[in-house]
């Protein structure tokens, strides 16, 4: 027979045998099933004889037990009789809608995240893991902030860094040579040396400038004996110099001569020079670019395009002072 729920309008298709008892519906509402009409009754003895009796199974050609009987379309087991039990008061079922779902299917995803996971060692002790903080924690975002900080901080210094070897100047320090003040490239690479001359002794001190690798020199040599009335050109020719592109110069007060410097036996071929005579010693100031004297010296230091200005040897030649 069919019967129709009045909780949730599904037409229920029952067996006969169930007529007069009540039975549930799968929505969870009690009813109770109608008496059948006398055409509709069944024959006790045929209805019983047509059940199979329990435990019991048909032989199939697959060796598998048949499957129940049915009685009128329904399995006769879908419905069960109502016990004490099932007469205690139903509990609704919230059915929750789609908005619903998602919004309590995050709400628990936060809370998994956020709770910790409890785990059982061999001797049934348990061990707690923590969850790393959230991303709201305070203490995490001064952490990043400060790592960030650190980060800039770090970034400008390498930046000023490039910057100031890319185009910084090491500056000068006054050395004292000899009795004459003169200011080299600032550092300690410094190198001194002498030699003797058919008419002089011969003292020498260079210096170099870190950042492009060219050469700073004073020569001063100590010529006895030599008249007061020599000129610089006389001792140009004297000590064998060879100066090319000759210009008059005059530095502190004493008059010398300019340009490119030229001697087998003192300073360096194609240096520009000033040379100068004072209390009988001949001063000699060269300054070698480091783009003219790298394969003399074997230089493996990259050449600079902006090598004069970071070199200043204006600057170097103006400090000259005879005292």
């Amino acid at each position: 027979m069919q019967l129709k729920c009045p909780g949730c309008s599904r037409t229920l298709k029952i067996p006969d045998s169930a007529a007069g008892k009540v039975v549930k519906c799968p929505c969870g509402k009690q009813l109770r099933a109608p008496q059948p009409t006398a055409t509709q009754r069944p024959n006790a003895a045929s209805a019983t004889a047509a059940r199979p009796a329990p435990n019991a199974a048909a032989s199939t050609p697959g060796g598998h037990a048949a499957a129940p009987a049915k009685s009128f379309g329904v399995d006769a087991e879908l419905f069960d009789e109502l016990t004490d039990t099932d007469w205690k008061p139903v509990t609704s079922v919230h059915q929750p809608t789609v908005a619903s779902s998602i919004t309590s299917g995050q709400s628990s995803s936060r809370s998994r995240t956020a709770e910790t996971k409890t785990s059982k060692d061999q001797g049934g002790r348990g061990k707690v893991a923590k969850q790393s903080p959230a991303s709201g924690d305070p203490a995490r975002k001064r952490k990043i902030i400060g790592v960030v900080g650190l980060s800039l901080l770090l970034g400008i210094v390498g930046i000023f860094a490039v910057f100031y070897l890319g185009n910084g100047h090491s500056g000068w320090a006054t050395e004292t040579f000899k009795g004459y003040q003169i200011d080299m490239p600032a550092g300690n690479d410094r190198t001194q040396k002498s030699h003797q001359n058919p008419l002089a002794t011969v003292y020498e001190l260079t210096a170099r400038r870190q950042e492009t690798g060219s050469q700073y020199t004073i020569l001063v040599a100590e010529t006895p004996g030599t008249p007061a009335d020599t000129t610089v050109e006389d001792m140009i020719r004297k000590l064998q110099i060879l100066i090319y592109d000759e210009q008059p110069i005059r530095r502190n007060g004493v008059d010398g001569v300019s340009g490119k410097w030229s001697s087998s036996t003192m300073g360096a071929e194609a240096s520009e020079a000033e040379v100068f005579f004072h209390n009988g010693h001949f001063i000699g100031l060269m300054y070698s670019p480091y783009s003219k004297i790298m394969f003399a010296v074997g230089g493996t230091q990259p050449l600079r395009e902006n090598e004069r200005e970071l070199d200043k040897p204006e600057e170097f030649f103006a400090s000259i002072r005879f005292e």
